[in-house]
């Protein structure tokens, strides 16, 4: 529900799922409101074997990639679901058990517009997807997401795109020119200073870094900051604490656009800012 109401309507919607949400009535409810399209794996094997059985001297097997072959079984009654829909068979050799496995994909794409063999191809780019998340997750170690609703998760990953693009900047601006970490990948990065304590000090020569916890990495990223502070001038000092002085829209400029040079996250739009 909330999908359709992003987008406008069940009408814009094609769903794209696994064996999950792949039975009867979660098929009915998707004919029932009239969603744009689906391609679902089916859930249970066997009703993929009892299809196999029923259809054996029709089916044409067509061979997708090394031990996989898919087939068209055409508009199937499916457990549960109100009408019959389209059902493509999947059968996988297993070499260690010597036998066929079977699975089944439905779908609301006629045969004119998608044949089997791209049917399972581009259910098979769900997994590309999945992974690409995954990396996307593992890079900063994001592990668990603070709420399921969209609009949360929405602003959630906003902060953390800007927390990212700033240890991007950081990268590209201050640790850019060191031959040693002008190379080094953010997530190596990122566990480096991970739990590395820092204070600093304005002394007469400059500033001064001082690290509770060194990293063999520590000394050369503490210098190159210290290098990029003492040439920059935009340090201040409140009290016993030193602060760096930057304006405000001109330091999410920098964080949101120029830390793209190194793969930072897209400028999201004004107004989700």
């Amino acid at each position: 529900y909330e999908a359709a109401d992003i987008l406008g309507g069940f009408e814009r919607l094609f769903v794209r799922a696994d064996a999950q949400f792949g039975v009867g009535h979660i098929l009915t409810f998707l004919i029932d409101q009239r969603v744009a399209g689906w391609v679902i794996k089916g859930r249970d094997p066997r009703t993929a074997s009892a299809f196999v059985r029923r259809l054996s001297r029709q089916l044409m097997w067509v061979h997708v990639d090394h031990n996989v072959w898919v087939a068209e079984a055409g508009p199937q009654r499916v457990p549960n679901c109100k009408t019959p829909v389209r059902v493509v068979l999947i059968r996988v050799y297993s070499i260690k058990e010597r036998r066929y496995r079977y699975t089944y994909l439905t779908t609301s794409l006629p045969m004119q517009e998608c044949v089997a063999r791209d049917l399972f191809h581009f259910y098979n780019e769900r997994v590309t997807v999945e992974k690409l998340i995954e990396r996307a997750k593992n890079i900063l170690r994001l592990r668990h997401l603070p709420t399921g609703q969209f609009w949360g998760l929405r602003f959630f990953m906003h902060l953390f795109w800007l927390t990212f693009n700033l240890v991007v900047w950081y990268h590209h601006h201050i640790l850019g020119n060191s031959d040693l970490l002008g190379e080094v990948q953010v997530p190596e990065l990122l566990k480096s200073l991970n739990a590395l304590s820092v204070v600093a000090e304005r002394t007469a020569t400059g500033i001064t870094l001082f690290v509770a916890k060194a990293h063999p990495w520590a000394r050369h990223i503490l210098e190159a900051t210290k290098d990029w502070l003492n040439e920059h001038k935009i340090v201040t000092r409140l009290g016993d604490l030193v602060r760096i002085r930057y304006l405000h829209a001109q330091l999410l400029e920098d964080i949101w656009r120029r830390s793209l040079f190194k793969q930072g996250y897209a400028v999201p739009q004004a107004a989700s800012l």
